[in-house]
């Protein structure tokens, strides 16, 4: 009898100790929550690292094919019809059918390997991101140039040829793809830092104040902060724009 009338006695709480129970529990999860966040992003931080290895793979594929020339950013008839490098890319990634996609009428797609999981879709007009050769996505391409030093990156219509890989001695310190605007060069990253271009387009960081970039031999980085402005007078924003020394 004694028995059960303590376990009756110990499996009573009172309201002040169901609160303080409550109370703990809450400040567990405030702990936990950040924790769970910060693996959240790192999961969608490796995804993201693994579609820009994707598609540096596929850029170097294509320039086995191209007589070693990078991928161009844009071609066409300026600008209706244009195809972009997601077309040209497209049957490299498995999407042979977004070689079709540039002419004029076409519906818009949007390819996940060409999104960063960490920037959604209904972010792209926010930030300006409208389509190239009717794809939508969250990746751009430097096509950067230096015509009086005769250096291409990712060729621009006519205005600019695409150079070739090999002729770059710096290719794993030169940036070719990171997350942003389907184009990103050293005229239009202008501001500091670049929460947007020359063209009022937005450059958020998509990874905690950080970002991935893939590099011209087709390796990726993480980056901390932003892309960097160029500056005639930094020889190390000469080499990530432009791949070279002067």
């Amino acid at each position: 009898m004694m028995k059960k009338q303590l376990f009756r006695n110990l499996s009573r709480f009172t309201l002040i100790e169901l609160l303080v129970v409550i109370a703990i529990i809450a400040i567990l999860a405030s702990m936990l929550l950040p924790a769970l966040q910060q693996a959240r992003e790192k999961g969608r931080q490796s995804s993201c690292s693994g579609n820009l290895k994707q598609i540096g793979t596929a850029a170097i594929m294509y320039s086995g094919d191209a007589n070693d020339l990078i991928v161009p950013a844009v071609f066409g008839e300026k600008w209706s019809p244009a195809w972009g490098w997601h077309n040209l890319l497209g049957p490299y990634l498995g999407l042979a059918n977004l070689q079709n996609l540039g002419a004029d009428g076409g519906s818009t797609v949007y390819p996940k390997i060409f999104a960063c999981p960490s920037v959604t879709v209904e972010s792209y007009d926010e930030n300006g991101w409208d389509a190239l050769g009717n794809v939508r996505g969250g990746y751009g391409i430097n096509s950067s140039s230096d015509s009086d030093a005769g250096v291409f990156l990712a060729g621009y219509f006519d205005e600019q040829p695409s150079g070739k890989i090999t002729n770059f001695r710096n290719s794993s310190k030169t940036f070719l793809f990171s997350e942003g605007y389907w184009q990103l060069n050293r005229y239009k990253l202008t501001s500091t830092p670049n929460h947007q271009n020359g063209d009022g387009k937005k450059l958020p960081n998509p990874h905690s104040e950080s970002r991935n970039v893939g590099y011209l031999d087709g390796h990726v980085e993480y980056y901390r902060g932003y892309l960097p402005t160029f500056d005639w007078s930094n020889k190390n924003s000469h080499l990530f724009y432009l791949g070279r020394m002067y």
